[in-house]
């Protein structure tokens, strides 16, 4: 097999930096944050809530749609957690925290580990989105509905994506209930 030229060879190195997810795993961890509550034990998963405690009049979806537009269009960033810039489970943690009052761990690889699995079929709103974009890269956005989902995309910034799409539907990895 003849080595690739070194001009794909760049073309193809960059395409894996620019649609790779925010998450490493292994020796891969996020950009340090500002906490206040940096000398506290790392959160832990919270248990699910019933979704009627939270949601007994559509107040999920307003708060859902009013973060997407308080961040519509924040670069991405990673290790980011301000409209500076932000990634994709920094996005979503913000999101949970100052939207609905739960504390979800920072990095995608925690993230994953949070709530319970839930079947691709039975996607509800709040639901956890989880894409395999590398090797050892991972990507997390929040479901909102009609098989779209809030995240902060390498390439956009903070959007709405239909999981359809050819890229997201081959990347699928898994989707967890942090809400019930």
């Amino acid at each position: 097999m003849r080595p690739l030229p070194p001009r794909l060879l760049l073309v193809l190195l960059g395409a894996t930096n620019l649609l790779g997810g925010c998450g490493l795993l292994g020796g891969g961890a996020p950009a340090p944050i500002e906490d206040r509550n940096a000398h506290l034990p790392p959160p832990v998963a919270p248990a699910p809530r019933p979704a009627a405690e939270i949601d007994p009049r559509g107040e999920l979806a307003q708060a859902l749609y009013a973060q997407y537009e308080a961040w519509h269009g924040t670069p991405y960033r990673l290790g980011g957690s301000t409209r500076a810039g932000i990634d994709c489970s920094a996005f979503v943690a913000e999101t949970f925290r100052s939207r609905l009052a739960i504390t979800l761990p920072r990095s995608t690889e925690a993230q994953a580990r949070s709530g319970r699995e839930v079947p691709r079929d039975e996607l509800q709103m709040g639901d956890l989105v989880f894409f395999k974009t590398g090797l050892n890269s991972r990507h997390v956005g929040i479901y909102l509905r009609n098989g779209e989902f809030m995240h902060a995309s390498r390439l956009v910034g903070v959007t709405i994506s239909k999981l359809r799409n050819r890229y997201w539907r081959a990347k699928w990895w898994q989707a967890r209930r942090v809400l019930d």
